[in-house]
């Protein structure tokens, strides 16, 4: 600088440097002054809205006990797991929510037993719905997912009708099979049926029974037959 002296060129850079550090200062204050706020206001809206971030919940089936599940995190054991279950790995299970397929389950290892609704997880993860089981632990813990999600409905278990005992198996054979029904007019073994009254017999034997029909008295040849 050719209007500057050597001291006065030398005194401005020295004021330049401090001013450029206390500028970073004020800088790098603002910025954890704000991510106070912001984190202070999270904290203020999460109390009023308890379930915001959260996609449903994880039940233990045996004691009952609920989880809050969120939309992507950690099953585990350890303590930066979302979702601490005792008697697991410390990182067993990763969970992510898509939309329209439902909850993704990832195995955190290729060896496991983690089962979803009686089936093996596969390595590359299995979708869960509302109600499925998950099998994790020798525990079970049913998932419940919040109405109104875009989650396809869960289909049931097709129906596997029981085995047959080996004693039902003789059993059509041990029944006994009814005779082919007869002809109209014949009987068993070949007797003709009683025949019916006709109308005019129907009115004549009516008639006879009647009480102002006489009553003949027995003959005398009847008595004594019967030792009487």
């Amino acid at each position: 600088m050719s209007g500057l002296s050597a001291s006065v060129y030398e005194l401005v850079s020295m004021g330049l440097r401090y001013w450029l550090f206390f500028l970073a200062v004020v800088i790098v204050w603002r910025a954890v002054r704000l991510m106070r706020k912001e984190n202070r206001l999270y904290k203020k809206t999460m109390r009023q809205l308890p379930d915001a971030g959260l996609v449903g919940e994880l039940v233990d089936m045996e004691t009952g006990e609920t989880h809050p599940l969120p939309r992507e995190g950690m099953i585990g054991s350890g303590r930066a797991s979302d979702i601490r279950l005792p008697g697991i790995r410390r990182r067993a299970l990763e969970i992510a929510f898509r939309a329209g397929y439902g909850l993704k389950l990832i195995p955190s290892h290729h060896k496991h037993s983690l089962r979803l609704d009686d089936e093996a997880i596969i390595a590359s993860g299995d979708f869960a719905l509302h109600g499925s089981v998950l099998d994790i632990g020798q525990k079970a813990y049913r998932f419940r997912l919040f109405e109104g999600l875009d989650v396809p409905q869960r289909q049931p278990p097709p129906y596997m009708p029981e085995s047959e005992m080996p004693e039902d198996v003789w059993a059509p054979q041990m029944v006994m099979e009814a005779p082919p029904p007869l002809p109209p007019g014949e009987e068993e073994y070949g007797m003709p049926p009683p025949g019916w009254p006709q109308d005019g017999e129907a009115d004549s034997l009516q008639e006879d029974m009647s009480p102002q029909a006489p009553l003949w008295p027995p003959s005398e040849d009847w008595e004594g037959r019967d030792g009487y």
